[in-house]
């Protein structure tokens, strides 16, 4: 009693060890990576459900594979929002930061990977033109469509921002002065107000002030329209941003809506939350998925609220209910993630970027080929001619016919239209006719009698023959061109329209690559789309209080105590799993799966664990060492198993038994008295071992106990010391197992040179007293009985039969139909007075081969003529049997009695049972 109380002690002390561990942090980082193993075994019931309003738009492989490598000109952009717009997206997101401008390019550039696409010779003259990025993109982000922007913020030490000759405080001071008097200033004008007496010339110095006027400039409309201010985080240690990475002023000024996109990491470098606020120089910022959820939800970013230091509240309006985020001291939430197990592409509806631009440039080329058909009339006129500009004014008119015509009546509307249309048709037919004979007579002269100019105009016409000449052709080309963009755009609206849709890199070269706890390699873009995910559906996952965890680890720990400290070792040890298992199965499928909540489960498992190895191991030490040494007193003239039993149970040592049922095993080597008489003494104790430790090894492995040796026989017994429920059936496997085990044996022994063996074995199963026989000095655990009679008796009737394996009904009837047996009628076994009916054990069943199966079929039906007198009948069977197996021992035997009975004519005295005479 005294150890198990110092047991129960150190467990004790263990457990406050690892509590106090856990309280300072040093199981944070196994604690991170268990919760990412809840995220991935859970059930997919756990998982956020789909709020059916998100939709990306990837720039992966094939987009760049298609359209160009990154970055992209953002006209290429502009068009995408221009898609995902005229489709019905309620918002678009772009996460891609875009702190440069892009220089202006020249139009031919545009349209490089478009060879199809001829730029009409007639512009030769405007071949200068240029494309301005940044105004496409800036008109798009500005449209019908709310676009939302991302900024970069750096939070790291090291990450300040850019130096510079001029003191960096000074020139941020005065700019912020500049754009807080006039919004619109210029670079040039923030450079005047810093150095008002010199001309700032290119150098570090104009670098400095531009860069940070372009960054302060972008940031006025994020700071004015989509920042809290200061204070509206109460209660939360919000983290500092050291530096602003916004999109340039006309995007950031275009833009709908901007938010931060910066990761925050654990220590293992995985995104398991992310901080909803962030704090930058005097104002809060809120996440990209944060300022859309707000959208979405219609709160304004002023009404959010903070509560208890724990919850940023989302208050509801026009219906929707008030939205509660539990977030971390830092305001950081954990992100409940929909994608399980790498598959993040089927978190939500993934769609390339190129599926988008394809239907743009389809745009284009329609438009090009638009252009080449009306083309003609300024070829032939030229383009400031009183006939091109009537062409212009009629086609525009059936381009975009203006709103006073919709006024008029149906049929007025119909006449106007068809008169626009007959002007343009006519003044196209009047325009190509003339080029054709303007053409016909150019070619027809001779190439050096052309002039310059004429010779411009035909190459010019050689051309554009086929739009000129073949109008309808192209007309064709840009009837099918409309009908794949409306085919394309049918197939995308269910996905677009409605929806969200998030615009980032998936590429898998990008940089924008991240782990998280489902994901080895997530883009950051799917990142957002989880958090966002997360807020609008409400499915929140809660860190458990710290003083909650607590209290399970050392609850944990004190049970583990008390088991293992009162408890013996075997069921500790059971005992022990079973709450592990049970503590691990409630945290994945209660805690974090029905009640979405983070709860500690390395530290109570460590604590469990710990605990019952520390105790287990003093235990060992002290209170076992003395069973220990009963065991191996014991063991010196007792079986191991029976020591081990009476060391756990001392009342053992006692005389006394149990009525038990039981399966008994004899077996016996089959002529083994003239083998040893053959060989000299030391070679048939040799050959005698190495029968013994194969028959063994087939016994133990069937877990049987061994009684005794007799010789070169063997007694076993199954189903005692231990319970055994199968006893019959690990009876009749052993059998099995012994006769393989056999087969190989006698090929080895042959090779060696000596003689082949054959053994005999007996399986009786019934009721039997088990327990310790023989004086108060020396007993043994040993089974007495008719049942131990029985299977010695089989074993001897073995002889009579010619068969190796003969068992009792009981045992057949016990193992079902696993087992092919072949009933060999009742025996009369000396020294009994009834007799038992007894089967030869052939094989599985399902090992067994179909010949074996049908000769055991055969041979019961013979049987049963003998039984049943119809010795003629039954001789004819057994014949039959010894015909295709002439070695067959019990065939032989019952065609012997057979026939003699026939001879005998036996009275109604007569019995089918076979009496063995002989033991």
């Amino acid at each position: 009693m005294r150890y198990r109380l110092i047991a129960f002690c150190l467990g004790l002390l263990i457990t406050a060890v690892i509590g106090l561990a856990y309280w300072v942090g040093l199981f944070d980082s196994t604690e991170r990576i268990v919760y990412d193993r809840l995220f991935r075994y859970s059930p997919a019931s756990a998982r956020a459900p789909d709020c059916r309003q998100i939709t990306h738009v990837d720039i992966d492989d094939a987009s760049l594979a298609e359209v160009g490598r990154w970055p992209w000109p953002r006209r290429r952009l502009a068009e995408l929002i221009d898609e995902l717009s005229g489709l019905g997206a309620s918002a678009v997101v772009l996460d891609v930061i875009m702190p440069e401008p892009q220089s202006p390019r020249p139009v031919d550039d545009d349209y490089l990977r478009h060879p199809d696409f001829v730029r009409p010779q007639a512009r030769i003259g405007s071949a200068d033109a240029m494309i301005r990025d940044d105004d496409e993109l800036a008109r798009a982000i500005g449209g019908r469509t709310p676009v939302c922007l991302s900024i970069y913020f750096q939070v790291t030490a090291d990450e300040k921002p850019d130096g510079g000759p001029l003191d960096e405080r000074m020139v941020r001071e005065r700019i912020a002065a500049l754009l807080s008097d006039d919004p619109n200033a210029t670079a040039v004008q923030a450079a005047q107000a810093i150095q008002p007496s010199a001309a700032v010339e290119a150098g570090p110095v104009q670098d400095q002030i531009f860069n940070t006027f372009r960054r302060m400039r972008s940031m006025l409309p994020v700071r004015t329209r989509f920042s809290l201010a200061a204070g509206a985080e109460d209660g939360l240690k919000l983290i500092h941003a050291v530096q602003a990475v916004p999109p340039i002023p006309p995007l950031a000024d275009a833009a709908a809506g901007e938010g931060y996109v910066t990761f925050e990491p654990d220590g293992d470098g995985t995104v398991r939350r992310i901080p909803l606020l962030m704090r930058y120089q005097d104002r809060v910022y809120p996440q990209l998925a944060l300022l859309l959820a707000c959208r979405t939800l219609g709160v304004k970013l002023d009404d959010i609220r903070v509560q208890d230091g724990g919850t940023i509240v989302l208050p509801g309006t026009g219906g929707q209910p008030t939205v509660r985020i539990p977030v971390d001291a830092q305001g950081r939430m954990l992100i409940n993630w929909r994608d399980r197990n790498d598959r993040w592409e089927e978190t939500f509806p993934h769609l390339a970027a190129h599926y988008f631009l394809g239907i743009a440039r389809n745009r284009r080329l329609i438009a090009e080929k638009e252009d080449k058909l009306h083309l003609a009339v300024n070829l032939a006129y030229g383009e400031d001619s009183k006939e091109a500009a009537a062409y212009r004014e009629a086609f525009n008119f059936l381009r975009d016919p203006p709103p006073e015509l919709k006024q008029l009546p149906a049929e007025m509307q119909k006449q106007q239209l068809a008169d626009a249309q007959a002007e343009v048709d006519e003044l196209e037919r009047k325009a190509r006719a003339d080029l054709r004979v303007l053409h016909d007579a150019l070619r027809a002269m001779a190439p050096d009698k052309l002039a310059p100019d004429q010779r411009e105009r035909l190459d010019i016409l050689e051309g554009m023959a086929e739009p000129l000449f073949e109008p309808d052709k192209t007309r064709a080309e840009i009837a099918a061109l409309g009908q794949a963009i409306e085919a394309a755009r049918a197939r995308a609206r269910p996905l677009i329209a409605g929806r969200i849709c998030f615009i980032g890199s998936t590429a898998t070269g990008a940089a924008d690559f991240v782990p998280t706890p489902t994901v080895g390699r997530c883009p950051g873009v799917a990142i957002h789309s989880n958090i966002l995910n997360t807020i609008l559906v409400g499915r929140f996952i809660r860190t458990v209080p710290r003083w909650l965890n607590l209290l399970v680890i050392l609850g944990c720990g004190a049970l583990a105590s008390a088991i293992s400290s009162l408890v013996g070792p075997r069921l500790t040890t059971l005992l022990v799993l079973l709450t592990g298992v049970a503590l691990t199965a409630a945290n994945l499928l209660v805690v974090f799966s029905r009640l979405s909540s983070w709860m500690v489960l390395a530290s109570p498992l460590a604590a469990l664990f710990l605990v019952w190895g520390s105790v287990a191991v003093y235990r060992q030490l002290t209170e076992e060492r003395r069973r220990r040494f009963i065991t191996h007193a014991l063991s010196s003239y007792t079986s191991p198993s029976v020591a081990q039993r009476v060391a756990d149970r001392p009342d053992l040592l006692a005389l006394g038994g149990e009525q038990r049922e039981i399966s008994c095993f004899f077996s016996d080597i089959k002529g083994f008295t003239p083998i040893s008489e053959a060989l000299q003494a030391d070679r048939t104790v040799a050959l005698l071992n190495r029968y013994l430790d194969r028959m063994t090894d087939a016994l133990l492995r069937s877990e049987a106990t061994i009684n005794k040796f007799l010789g070169d026989g063997i007694f076993a017994f199954f189903g005692a010391p231990d319970t055994q429920p199968d006893h019959a059936r690990r009876a009749v496997l052993a059998a099995l197992a012994c006769r393989d085990a056999l087969g190989g044996l006698c090929t080895e022994l042959v090779a060696d040179g000596l003689p082949s063996l054959a053994m005999r074995i007996g399986i009786a199963t019934g009721s039997a007293v088990v327990g310790n026989c023989g004086s108060a000095r020396k007993f043994d655990y040993t089974a007495i009985g008719d049942t131990v009679n029985l299977a010695s008796r089989l074993e001897g009737g073995n002889k009579h039969f010619g068969t190796s394996i003969m068992v009792n009904r009981a045992a057949a009837d016990a193992v079902g139909g696993e087992f092919l047996f072949r009933p060999l009628g009742r025996i009369l076994v000396v020294g009994k007075q009834e007799p038992v009916e007894v089967l030869e054990l052939l094989d599985r069943r399902a090992s067994a081969p179909e010949a074996a199966v049908a000769m055991a079929e055969r041979f019961a039906a013979a049987l049963e003529h003998y039984r049943g007198r119809r010795f003629a009948e039954a001789a004819d069977a057994f014949a039959a049997i010894l015909a295709d197996r002439p070695d067959d021992g019990p065939a032989r035997a019952y065609l012997d009695m057979t026939r003699a009975a026939a001879q005998t004519a036996p009275g109604p005295w007569w019995s089918d049972v076979v009496e063995l005479t002989h033991k």
